[in-house]
């Protein structure tokens, strides 16, 4: 009877130290996992569902970060895997000058926050950007009105007609330019045109989200003009040629 009682007793024991002991590891997992550091929530709150810009944009991304256990460290704006900006304060933004960039077609943007602990948290979206020249191009209908002099002698006028075309700008018709010395030659290619009238002559010029051609001159000549609406363009160039005689240039092109 003793030796039933004892055992009964040491049965109730083990059972005992076998609650406690799941119970302490039970405890301990609950500490482990509050103790664990959980990443940033961080989400884009602008652009919204957005498909394409032109590339005459300033795009401001606007980013909303939060740590529910530290506190934001940093965001990082990412785009094609390339960090462009980092910003430590709220309000997270980055404006984003795309016309003063080289970027075109498809792009993935990406925002990255950082707790104090390491931690990261992601959020993205891809985004398409058109080129601000692409409106401008097409087939046109020119009429030149050429006056040419030399000195002592009279004035020469004629008008002559051309079909030709505004296209994106090649480096290789840098060669053929009417106006091939001026000080556009450090601008940007993405920001040029070339007009031209066939056959062969062209003008390459700069040109502006609103229509307008980057005012250009060089030696013994300037050019001047712009688009008054996407289907008609004038422009000008005067004293062309050089000492002793030169030749002006007033055209209109309409589309065709």
């Amino acid at each position: 009877m003793i030796i039933f009682a004892l055992a009964y007793k040491s049965n109730k024991i083990m059972k005992i130290n076998l609650f406690l002991l799941v119970a302490t590891s039970f405890i301990i997992a609950i500490q482990l996992s509050c103790n664990k550091n959980l990443p940033p929530s961080v989400n884009i709150l602008q652009p919204m569902e957005i498909e394409g810009v032109n590339k005459d944009t300033v795009l401001a991304i606007i980013v909303d970060a939060n740590d529910v256990d530290g506190e934001i460290d940093r965001v990082s704006f990412i785009i094609n895997n390339t960090v462009v900006f980092v910003d430590y304060t709220k309000p997270y933004q980055y404006n984003w000058n795309i016309v003063c960039s080289s970027y075109s077609g498809k792009q993935d943007i990406k925002v990255i926050a950082y707790d104090n602990d390491g931690e990261a948290g992601v959020d993205g979206f891809k985004l398409q950007i058109e080129d601000y020249r692409f409106k401008f191009f097409g087939s046109f209908y020119f009429v030149s009105k050429k006056a040419t002099w030399i000195l002592d002698k009279p004035w020469a006028y004629e008008t002559i007609y051309y079909h030709g075309m505004v296209r994106p700008y090649k480096l290789i018709d840098s060669d053929n330019d009417l106006c091939s010395y001026g000080n556009d030659n450090n601008v940007n290619p993405n920001n040029k045109i070339t007009i031209e009238f066939i056959p062969g002559n062209k003008i390459t010029s700069g040109i502006y989200p609103d229509g307008h051609l980057y005012y250009k001159w060089g030696y013994h000549y300037d050019s001047w003009g712009s688009f008054n609406s996407i289907d008609t363009i004038k422009f000008s160039i005067s004293g062309l040629g050089g000492l002793g005689g030169g030749v002006n240039y007033e055209i209109i092109g309409v589309r065709e």
